[in-house]
């Protein structure tokens, strides 16, 4: 629902073209629609100023009116905010050049998931309904039941839950304020379904997405090729993600191989298991060539850390 003002708005804010609003605002001008549906196609209708879902244009404009808000926080707020430097510069004695930098944090967003970091409660409180207040500005709402309060070296608010402010969505710019229950979690963070810094716990999910496959029922035995393919699309498919934002350690990887392994053993009904190191070898070292998600593991932590 986000509304395409905020991208305009973030264009003229950052002194960008404003050819580029002209621009978009006529290929959103009275674009006709039609919906398939089990029994063809409906009649066209005409839609105004509505990006396209999955389009190439949608995450930019997410980016670039999420980064207002950031700004806007920032702005806002000269205390409270974590900011992200060397112990040689925190302590004032910077060794190199490169000690004198610094990075401050307000606001992590994706499209579907936000983190707002700050040294207090009551700084967080005022940070959370000035990002609740912006988002419902350009057509966002926030999902309470699912926020979380994440407490670290700190003693936790009284009880397992806290009261958190938000705006009204349908008059964002008034004072009227509404309180929201949400749990308090002290041992690890979670951002886009995946806890943060806690590889046994993403070992655990990872696990569980490889228990719960089942090869789909067809009438013959599906040839190996197909398996490959069947693994790749749709196992790993959804494996890598959630490495590429925690991996996890090196013996949990090759754990979850041979788990894959295990599977295509079943379902082919071999009378004994190989290592399943033969079944990842590459095709022209008398492998099977299938994915190896321990490779992939090791490949993925050495690109984040780059």
């Amino acid at each position: 629902m986000l509304e395409p003002q905020g991208f305009y708005d973030a264009i003229t804010t950052y002194g960008l073209p404003p050819s580029i609003i002209d621009l978009d605002r006529s290929a959103q001008d009275s674009v006709p629609y039609r919906v398939k549906t089990a029994y063809g196609f409906t009649d066209p209708f005409v839609v105004n100023g509505v990006t396209k879902q999955g389009g190439s244009l949608s995450p930019l404009k997410c980016t670039l009116t999420t980064s207002l808000c950031n700004r806007w926080l920032m702005d806002l707020e000269n205390q409270g905010v974590l900011t992200v430097q060397t112990h040689m510069s925190h302590i004032g004695t910077p060794h190199t050049p490169s000690d004198d930098l610094s990075l401050r944090i307000s606001l992590i967003k994706a499209m579907d998931d936000s983190l707002i970091m700050r040294h207090s409660l009551d700084t967080l409180k005022v940070s959370a309904r000035c990002a609740d207040r912006f988002q419902a500005t350009y057509g966002w709402e926030t999902e309470w039941w699912k926020s979380t309060l994440y407490a670290f070296n700190t003693p936790a608010p009284n009880g397992e839950e806290c009261l958190m402010p938000s705006v009204d969505y349908s008059n964002p710019q008034s004072e009227v304020t509404f309180w929201h229950c949400i749990p308090i979690l002290q041992d690890h963070i979670t951002f886009l379904r995946v806890p943060v810094n806690q590889p046994q716990k993403q070992f655990h999910f990872l696990r569980d997405i490889i228990s719960n496959f089942d090869f789909p029922l067809v009438s013959s035995p599906i040839p190996l090729t197909l398996l490959h393919r069947i693994i790749s699309q749709i196992v790993v498919a959804k494996l890598r993600p959630h490495l590429a934002l925690q991996p996890v350690s090196n013996a949990n990887a090759a754990a979850l191989d041979r788990m894959l392994a295990t599977k295509i053993h079943a379902y082919l009904g071999f009378p004994f298991h190989f290592n399943s190191t033969l079944l990842t070898l590459p095709l022209d070292l008398r492998g099977l060539g299938f994915p190896s998600i321990s490779r992939l593991n090791s490949s993925l932590a050495v690109s984040g850390l780059q």
